[in-house]
């Protein structure tokens, strides 16, 4: 509960909440102003004679309007391959179940499996949506004359959402690819000096050291999910995509190794083992966040004396495994720095 309390307790905190995303450089107040536009154009929309259904599309832009421009490409798809064939399989429904009993049974159903899979599958979610809306309609005997409404009102809601997306304040023009590596190291190599720390003067599970952990793995996530929208957004750079995954695979594998340092993570009485481990730390602080020359001549001499340390019988098992891991962020050390820096040369934003 210390570590991570984000409740509202007083004034204080509420402000403190709002006030952080009081700025266009917060996705949220970003998809907050994309939602009020789209709200007001579609409603303005929905006030036009042709739109006797308008808000359908009042409807359409809010599921498919999302925070992230790859995520509302995503439910725009969805949603407009789940409507048309909603309508297609719909048609021969509404003639080959004439009943009320019939139809009144199929809506039941359809109900059913919208609400089900509307969180794991939105296109069959959309489908059964669209099923639904027919046979409902069509029991008040319009089922027909509603047919050409939902497409149009469902295309002409996507369209509403995709501009929104697309030009009123875009997640590509407020990304900062190099800031964020920047602080995805940063916060890596902070959790990998926590843990020296403790191979120094013995385990704990102190707060400092917790947050250090879950600061890295929070920062991480972020840099996957910057990179990962790379490949989705309009015009992507080939070769921007490839370094930034092949640097995320890296950057990921070099905080697994910290991590499984932490795993095990206890007092250790070993000078060699400690010079290494402690020296791979400095190493790593120059390399990555002083942007200091990277000698790779004592990087292969280090992995040479981790190699004879490990070939004597009266190591442990555990001091083996930490040389394990300090020979593995040595060794990907090289890779990651290359990526890194091609990167931050393109000053990507």
């Amino acid at each position: 509960l210390n570590l991570y309390d984000d409740d509202i307790h007083d004034w204080h905190d509420l402000w403190l909440k709002l006030s952080q995303h009081l700025t266009p450089q917060s996705a949220l107040f970003r998809h907050a102003v994309r939602i009020a536009f789209v709200f007001a154009v579609g409603y303005g929309i929905s006030l036009l004679p042709f739109a006797q259904h308008g808000y359908w599309i009042l409807l359409t832009s809010l599921f498919v309007c999302q925070m992230r421009y790859f995520a509302t490409k995503s439910r725009l798809k969805m949603r407009t391959l789940g409507t048309i064939l909603g309508v297609v399989l719909g048609i021969p429904l509404l003639y080959f179940v004439p009943s009320i009993e019939g139809q009144l049974l199929l809506t039941i159903i359809f109900g059913v499996c919208f609400f089900y899979l509307s969180s794991k599958k939105y296109a069959m979610a959309t489908l059964m949506a669209t099923l639904m809306v027919l046979l409902i309609f069509n029991l008040k005997g319009a089922g027909y004359a509603i047919i050409l409404p939902r497409i149009i009102d469902t295309l002409i809601g996507c369209a509403i959402a995709w501009f929104a997306v697309s030009f009123i304040w875009p997640d590509w023009d407020f990304r900062n690819i190099s800031n964020t590596i920047k602080k995805a190291s940063d916060a890596t190599l902070n959790y990998f000096d926590a843990i020296c720390e403790q191979y120094q003067h013995g385990k704990n599970n102190s707060l400092a050291y917790r947050s250090a952990r879950r600061t890295a793995h929070n920062a991480q996530t972020e840099l996957a999910n910057m990179i990962s929208s790379l490949s989705t957004e309009p015009n992507p750079n080939p070769e921007l995509v490839h370094h930034a995954f092949r640097y995320l695979v890296y950057s990921h594998s070099q905080l697994s190794y910290i991590s499984a340092l932490g795993s095990h993570r206890e007092l250790v009485q070993d000078t060699q083992v400690l010079e290494l481990m402690l020296w791979c730390q400095n190493t790593l602080n120059h390399v990555l966040l002083h942007q200091q020359a990277l000698a790779e001549l004592d990087i292969q001499q280090k992995l040479a004396e981790i190699k004879r340390l490990n070939a004597q019988e009266t190591m442990s098992q555990n001091l083996h495994l930490v040389l394990k891991q300090i020979s593995l962020l040595l060794e990907t050390l090289p890779e990651l720095l290359k990526l890194k820096t091609e990167l931050l040369a393109r000053d990507i934003k």
